[in-house]
């Protein structure tokens, strides 16, 4: 009964309580809006499987990211179903523990204030709410940061001041460690960050028996990552052809990716990042020691943001491209813990901060839903409606065939989820795929012929080819993908 009273006079839970709602209804709303595009079709696909072992050598040959989301997912499709929105379900709901997540940690960090500013700002902005929406591995990705760096300052401190039980809060880390290492290599790699701070940390204060402990917590992490780390190693010489040499502007434009893609709000931001680094400048030069908590909070942030970012640009530069926004999702909340906190630094009354807060979020809400039209606007490659508009034309002329720019599998899961029999039979788009189409059409010469692309589309000397041999009646083009419908001269 007493915890009960304290609840309902507990201000704070009943704010933390409406931002959760509003952060579900932002990701669990519209759902099944946008199609699934390549990146989720190609982890359907890779999940799509018989047994573990399948799914596990799926990525070992088909992938560059390890395999724990995608052995999720087998559990899922297995057991409930791959309808789009049950693919994008776990990444929805990883997002609604996110905000909670996130709140604990701005809350660990400074105080209650900051945590819930950062809650509603992963809540609202455009960032989590995409990601939370995608059957991809980014949104959990980002939960499971947020629990392992909650529990790695919790470790530490009893590192440095014993209190409580030591052991369930390392064996807690290890897991939800050794969970981010196998969502992400990018997590990996900040997993990696986070150990030799620690070891750092403990070895330049001298605690030595602390600095054992940590190197047992992460070699524990390394064992039950030994399983992946011949196939980890196997993919370091992996090229992604599609990633292009960074710049210097790829920082500012991670800001504004973080930011709703407005460059208006991302400049707002950068004035209270700058406020918040002059600030604790400040603090550094005075050596304010009332406010060393608040001053080491800030400079963890600052590192967890920007070393991340700075070390893979630096790698991109000198071994291989491989600097992406989302890949950087990593370092996305302390980049919302630090807004907030530069906030709520503004030298102005209390009331007058509260609601310079409350407008920033009602902005960017406003910004959301009717600036960027999240839940109107199509944005995504539009295979699902590709596949319709054949699927509308059933029955099909007799002796009609349907033929995909690559990915045969990704199409034929459209016409099975539209309850139609139609598949693709076979592949036409690059010159490549030339001899075995124009063979397979000059045996049996199809009355009609639709060819679906998405994400690609075919060469010249495909369309060429058809182009002689048959009449186009209609081209059709989508959001990230075309129709075209011949029949035979």
């Amino acid at each position: 009964m007493k915890l009960f009273k304290t609840i309902i006079s507990n201000w704070r839970f009943w704010i933390l309580l409406a931002i959760i709602v509003l952060g579900a209804g932002l990701r669990l709303y519209g759902l099944r809006i946008q199609s699934l595009w390549l990146d989720e079709l190609a982890g359907w696909n890779l999940s799509h499987s018989s047994t573990w072992a399948q799914v596990i050598q799926n990525v070992d040959k088909g992938d560059i990211s390890p395999p724990g989301y995608h052995l999720v997912n087998f559990l899922l499709e297995r057991f409930v179903g791959d309808d789009e929105v049950i693919l994008r379900l776990p990444s929805a709901i990883a997002g609604i523990f996110s905000i909670i997540a996130i709140y604990f940690l701005g809350k660990q960090l400074y105080s209650p204030k900051e945590g819930l500013l950062s809650a509603v700002m992963l809540a609202v902005l455009w960032c989590p709410v995409y990601y939370s929406q995608e059957e991809r591995p980014y949104s959990t990705l980002v939960l499971f940061v947020l629990i392992s760096t909650i529990l790695i300052i919790q470790l530490v401190k009893k590192l440095f001041r014993p209190q409580g039980r030591l052991l369930p809060t390392a064996i807690l880390y290890i897991v939800s460690a050794t969970i981010v290492c196998y969502l992400h290599y990018f997590g990996l790699f900040l997993i990696f960050l986070q150990g030799v701070s620690v070891i750092i940390i403990t070895l330049f204060s001298r605690k030595f028996k602390a600095t054992l402990l940590a190197t047992g917590v992460y070699s524990a992490i390394f064992i039950l990552f030994l399983p992946w780390f011949f196939h980890f190693k196997s993919s370091l010489g992996f090229r992604n052809g599609w990633i292009s040499a960074p710049t210097y502007r790829f920082f500012w434009d991670y800001l504004v990716f973080l930011f709703n893609n407005s460059p208006a709000i991302t400049y707002l931001v950068v004035i209270l990042f700058s406020f918040l680094i002059a600030y604790t400048a400040y603090l550094l030069i005075k050596r304010r020691t009332r406010s060393e908590i608040s001053l080491n909070s800030t400079l963890f942030l600052i590192l967890w943001l920007v070393l991340p970012i700075g070390l893979i640009f630096l790698a991109s530069l000198l071994i291989r491209p491989m600097l992406v926004d989302r890949y950087l999702l990593i370092s996305m909340p302390a980049a919302y813990i630090l807004l907030a906190r530069a906030i709520f630094l503004i030298p102005l009354p209390k009331l007058f901060t509260t609601l310079v807060a409350v407008g920033l979020v009602g902005l960017l809400l406003y910004h959301l839903i009717f600036q960027m039209q999240y839940y109107t606007l199509q944005t995504k490659e539009q295979w699902r409606q590709a596949v319709q508009l054949v699927v509308q034309h059933e029955p099909l002329p007799e002796n009609s065939k349907i033929y995909g720019c690559k990915w045969r599998s990704f199409w034929n899961y459209y016409f099975q989820h539209l309850n139609s029999s139609l598949q693709v039979e076979g592949i036409a788009c690059t010159s490549a795929d030339l001899p075995q189409f124009a063979s397979t059409i000059e045996t049996n010469p199809p009355s009609h012929i639709w060819l679906l692309s998405a994400h690609m589309v075919p060469d010249t000397s495909t369309l060429d080819y058809l182009e002689k041999n048959y009449t186009l009646d209609q081209h059709y083009a989508l959001i990230g993908a075309q129709v075209w419908y011949f029949s035979l001269k």
